[in-house]
């Protein structure tokens, strides 16, 4: 049985000193307002049925979060590239044991995803034992190689 997941919140005190929020192995499922904590630096929400990521975009400070455990929630998709900018102090991302799917391979998000690794070490972790994401990045894979034959074709007409 799932828990409403903001009657918890909203019985939670002193939430604008709270640095870490700790919501993991509740089953929680629905929207949240956390509009109330003005200095949070991690959420872990690992183990719990939430299938988006949209209840990050209410924090009222968003440059403080640091890092965010998701692990064994019900997240298919996921846009990088909003999550990196608006959250431009993230530095650690836990997705594993989701079902991810492939929309996460968009060539903007993954080159700006490799950028900011590549600057700040951000740690994403992500594993392939639920979701498509295994099977979406091979097709994603094959189809750059068709194009860049194609490429290489035109080229030698040329």
């Amino acid at each position: 049985m799932t828990k409403n997941i903001q009657n918890h919140i909203d019985s939670l005190t002193n939430k604008k000193n709270m640095q870490h929020l700790d919501l993991s192995n509740w089953c929680y499922a629905g929207k949240i307002n956390l509009e109330g904590f003005t200095n949070l630096k991690t959420i872990d929400i690992s183990n719990n049925k939430f299938t988006d990521l949209n209840f990050l975009f209410n924090l009222p400070n968003r440059m403080q979060l640091e890092g965010v455990n998701l692990f064994g929630n019900e997240i298919e998709t996921l846009d990088f590239s909003r999550l990196l900018t608006t959250f431009s102090n993230l530095n650690y991302i836990n997705l594993e044991n989701n079902p991810l799917n492939g929309s996460i391979l968009d060539n903007q998000a993954l080159l700006y995803l490799k950028e900011l690794m590549d600057k700040k070490k951000l740690k994403v972790e992500i594993n392939f034992r639920r979701g498509t994401l295994l099977l979406d990045s091979l097709k994603y894979i094959n189809s750059l190689k068709k194009e860049n034959e194609l490429f290489r074709e035109n080229q030698k007409t040329l």
